[in-house]
């Protein structure tokens, strides 16, 4: 999730719908009065960490949490990125469980200075967007390397509490208001450059920003067509579970 002050935009994170790599591409142009939560880890693989634009990880009221992601990040070896967005996930869990992919009511909420600024995200073919998701889940959850995708989809259709299922179980409720799209542009990864010009235009963007980073992209790629994990029982899981999805969209298998 970004909040830019200086372009007066939002940019909301729906998951595996190339969010790191269209936060990578923004980055470039935040500054210190901007807001970045989520993705940095990533970012700091290809570019360097804007130290100055997170001056607030050293504010003294902010230690506790700072000291915490400094010891979780000496712990598992990781990076900059890695403590900086650390920091922000544990500083903003108390406003949203999950706040990389903040909802545009939260937002609206907690930063209501946000209120007249452009909001966007992106979406996903909801059947090729659950494959990205499981295989991403089973790859970071080594445990549950052996699950099955219907039983994912299962998991995820009961509500379970289960560390597979993420919350928000949909991204849905990220960009909407009692089911209502509630953000000035939804953008589709099925069009992703198309859609992405459209935003950088309005926003006044260089549009040469959208030939970097492309490697972050690839992430979001299966090597195996979505269409090869289904038959018609976890066909029938995500199209209950994605329901407003498909209709809004009027995405097909």
């Amino acid at each position: 999730m970004i909040i830019s002050y200086k372009k007066k935009f939002v940019f909301l994170h729906c998951r595996k719908t190339a969010g790191t790599f269209i936060s990578s591409l923004l980055y470039d142009i935040l500054d210190n009065k901007d807001l970045i939560i989520g993705s940095l880890e990533d970012i700091h693989s290809i570019k360097k960490i804007k130290i100055f634009n997170h001056r607030e990880v050293i504010k003294v009221s902010n230690i506790p949490c700072l000291l915490k992601s400094l010891y979780k990040t000496l712990k598992y070896k990781k990076n900059l990125g890695f403590l900086i967005n650390d920091f922000y996930k544990k500083k903003y869990y108390k406003i949203y469980k999950n706040p990389p992919h903040m909802s545009i009511l939260k937002v609206k909420e907690n930063f209501p200075e946000t209120k007249n600024f452009f909001s966007f995200c992106f979406v996903r073919n909801p059947y090729d967007y659950a494959v990205s998701d499981y295989l991403w889940r089973i790859n970071q959850n080594k445990k549950y390397k052996e699950m099955k995708f219907k039983e994912f989809l299962k998991l995820k259709v009961q509500g379970s509490h289960h560390d597979m299922v993420p919350a928000p179980k949909t991204n849905w409720s990220i960009y909407t208001s009692n089911n209502k799209i509630s953000v000035d542009f939804v953008g589709r990864f099925e069009k992703l450059n198309e859609d992405l010009t459209i935003v950088f235009e309005k926003l006044g963007l260089d549009l040469s920003l959208l030939d970097k980073n492309t490697d972050i992209l690839k992430k979001n790629f299966s090597k195996k067509n979505y269409q090869e994990y289904y038959s018609k029982e976890e066909k029938d899981l995500v199209e209950k579970l994605h329901y407003n999805e498909i209709k809004e969209f009027d995405y097909k298998f």
